[in-house]
This record gives structure tokens, C-alpha cells and sequence, in this order.
């Protein structure tokens, strides 16, 4: 039973995130969540979000690994792209909102887990996130990317190599390692600095930016600025 081996493993592990997928869509209504539903420990509970879920992308459906795997992993995070096809590899989204519950992205799981923290200790109500010393605002649960360069700006390791060493090599030691497909015909995503950027260094890209608190800042003046200047060429 390969499924029970794999479930095993990644339970045994004790680290693992894991990704879910959220079908684009409004709701008509909200999603009951049970007492053991795996989900359940993976939204965020905040006092008065509610009045914050209009701000957050709507998600009528969700993909999620078979129950007994997710059940299994240390957490769920969402690896849903931006809506508009021009952001995608721009603008990040920190939170959707599925039926009526805030679920984080895989990147924002990952980080605040690696800095050792809870997803509500990294949140600061009406203000933004602080997962390094300073808060920084993200409008409509949003970041701009901040690109550390172009393809393989991170180390890549071929899964292959990996398996056929008898130890996991010490460079892995207290780093965050990502899985994901990187050759050719790889799902991958334009940005600014690569138009095939592979989709797992997108994730890395982002996780270092909100490690860092390095992303980039759009001044709320800046949607004046931007309508300023298209009148004038205009």
C-alpha cells in the first residue's frame, strides 16, 4: 500500500507542508468545517476576520492531497497563482478565502514555520504581517515579488542524486527544501526577471522575500501617481 507508506513517512517526518489548490469562484454559502476535519488546523483564526474576507481572493473549491496524507502532513498551504494573468508572476497571494475561511499560502506556511511561529503571531490586525522585526502592509492580503534574480538564483539538486546517496547531504541541514519540477516542460510562470521561471522558484523567491521582509512597497498615493501620469501622456 504505497499510499499508507508515503502517508507514514511524512507523518514520521513531522515537517512537511503540503499544497492545496483553490478553484477560482465566489461561494453561496459558507463551509461548515467539523471538529477533526484536517482543514480545521490549517486556517487562521482571528478575532474579527470576518470583516476582513471581502479582501481576500474567493475560492469555491478546493484540491488537497488524499485525506490520510493530509491528516499526515505538519500543514497545508495554498499555491494559488493571482487571478489576472499580468500578476501572476508579479504579486503574490498570502491568504484565499475558501467558503468563508482564511487559508495561507505554502510560502507564508513555510517561512513563519521555519522562523518558529504561529500563522495569528505573524499577523498584526489592520496593519499587515511581521515575520522579521519590521511590519510591513499587505493590502488585500497581497505582496510584489521581489526577485532575487533570474532562473537558478537558488541551488538546485536533481531528486535522483538525492535518492541514490545512502545520507542526506549536510548542505540541507536547517534549510528549507522545496519539491518541485524544474526541467523542461515544467509548469512555470512569467515574471520580471525570467519568462519560464520554473513555479518552485517562484516559491522560493517569495519565501525569501517574506523572511526578509525585502518584497517590494506600493505607497497607497501610488494608484493617484500611476492615474496622474496616464493623463498626461494621454
Amino acid at each position: 500500500d504505497n499510499d499508507k507508506v508515503l502517508s507514514d513517512t511524512v507523518k514520521e517526518s513531522g515537517n512537511i507542508i503540503l499544497p492545496v489548490v483553490g478553484s477560482l469562484g465566489t461561494y453561496d454559502t459558507e463551509l461548515v468545517l467539523t471538529q477533526d476535519s484536517y482543514l480545521k488546523k490549517n486556517i487562521l483564526n482571528l478575532a474579527g476576520v470576518e470583516a476582513s474576507l471581502e479582501r481576500f481572493i474567493p475560492v469555491n473549491q478546493l484540491t488537497t492531497p488524499y485525506s490520510e496524507l493530509s491528516k499526515s502532513s505538519h500543514g497545508l498551504g495554498h499555491m494559488n497563482l493571482h487571478p489576472n494573468e499580468l500578476m501572476k508572476g508579479q504579486v503574490h497571494l498570502l491568504f484565499i478565502n475558501f467558503r468563508g475561511h482564511i487559508i495561507p499560502s505554502m510560502p507564508f506556511r513555510l517561512a513563519i514555520d521555519y522562523l518558529n511561529k504561529q500563522p495569528e503571531e505573524a499577523i498584526i490586525q489592520g496593519k499587515g504581517i511581521r515575520l522579521s522585526k519590521t511590519i510591513n502592509s499587505t493590502p488585500k492580503g497581497e505582496i510584489l515579488i521581489k526577485f532575487k534574480g533570474g532562473r537558478r538564483s537558488f541551488p538546485y539538486y536533481s531528486f535522483v542524486d538525492i535518492l541514490n546517496v545512502k545520507k542526506v547531504p549536510a548542505v540541507f541541514d536547517d534549510k528549507i527544501v522545496l519539491i518541485g519540477f524544474t526541467t523542461e516542460g515544467a509548469p512555470s510562470i512569467s515574471t520580471p526577471v525570467d519568462p519560464e521561471m520554473p513555479q518552485v522558484e517562484l516559491t522560493a523567491n517569495v519565501i525569501e522575500d517574506l523572511m526578509n521582509g525585502r518584497y517590494l512597497h506600493r505607497p497607497d498615493t501610488a494608484i493617484y501617481i500611476e492615474a496622474f501620469l496616464l493623463i498626461i501622456f494621454c
